[in-house]
């Protein structure tokens, strides 16, 4: 059987949200809702119930097979739809023109993808992290390892993310925790625009300096 590893973000979500401190520019949402500071963003995780960031208000719509996430800013007469995902958790950019996006489009895999406020267009940011990974760190194939967006330099033009375990494949307790002794975490600081791999960091703490 598959023993399951941590899904980072879902668990600090649980872990996290009784000590956020109360801000005014944020409204809280109902339960699991509620945002999440990490690293330097509020991470939130949209509901049915509009949740409140720097004044845009984010909600989600469900359609079978799929989610609907939209934004309404300040000077919108309307939401709009901005991103379309099995479960997602989000965290809105410094200069209010993006939206990074932590998108769970599977039960197992995960990528990080930038929505463009500007024109609603959507980049993959992990891909050619998530190739530099496994061509350089050549993680164990029973290890399932994906990428999960952490920071936003000031001026939103470079992402942090980094690699977390989240699978263990294996049949016993015993063999996931020697199995699980191999994975190396990693952090790449990519272009926002482009997904392009900025620099590379080979620590399990976030860099202090990294754009």
């Amino acid at each position: 059987m598959g023993l399951l590893g941590r899904n980072s973000f879902l668990l600090f979500l649980l872990a996290l949200a009784a000590a956020v401190a109360q801000d005014s520019t944020l409204a809280h949402g109902d339960g699991r809702y509620a945002p999440v500071r990490s690293g330097d963003l509020f991470w939130i995780q949209p509901g049915p119930k509009p949740l409140v960031v720097d004044g845009y208000e984010f909600t989600e719509t469900h359609d079978p097979g799929t989610n609907h996430y939209y934004i309404k800013g300040p000077h919108d007469s309307a939401p709009k739809r901005f991103y379309s995902s099995r479960g997602i958790g989000i965290a809105l950019g410094h200069t209010h023109q993006i939206v990074l996006v932590n998108d769970e489009y599977t039960t197992k895999l995960q990528r990080v993808a930038v929505a463009h406020l500007s024109d609603y267009t959507i980049t993959d940011v992990s891909s050619e992290a998530m190739l530099r990974y496994e061509r350089d760190a050549k993680p164990d194939p029973r290890l399932t390892v994906n990428p999960e967006g952490y920071a936003l330099s000031p001026d939103d033009r470079a992402v942090l993310i980094r690699i977390v375990l989240t699978y263990i494949s294996v049949d016993s307790a015993q063999l996931a925790a020697k199995v699980g002794g191999t994975f190396t975490p990693q952090w790449y600081a990519v272009d926002s625009s482009t997904g392009k791999v900025l620099r590379v960091f080979q620590d399990k703490d976030p860099p202090p300096q990294w754009y």
